[in-house]
């Protein structure tokens, strides 16, 4: 079971809860990539206090540009539109 973490660029503690508890994976969407890491640590603290032997995976649902030249209003590296995303 996948969950997300509340509103696109948003991280809800209930939910992060949820997925800690239940969850197979997290889905976050919309965040950027500190926010990502600051959620996934969050969760995997989360699901030890429950007793998780392993905590949930995590499934972006960005796209991603691994170039290191940030996309997007602002600078933001996850936001760009579909037409700069990378092709494989």
């Amino acid at each position: 079971m996948k969950f997300g973490a509340g509103s696109p660029g948003t991280t809800f503690p209930a939910a992060l809860r949820r997925c800690a508890d239940m969850g197979d994976a997290w889905h976050p969407l919309a965040l950027g990539l500190d926010n990502v890491e600051k959620g996934y640590a969050t969760l995997r603290e989360m699901a030890a206090r429950l007793g998780r032997r392993n905590a949930p995976g995590l499934a972006l649902r960005n796209p991603l540009d691994l170039t290191g030249r940030p996309k997007g209003p602002a600078g933001q590296p996850f936001r760009a539109p579909r037409t700069e995303w990378p092709t494989t």
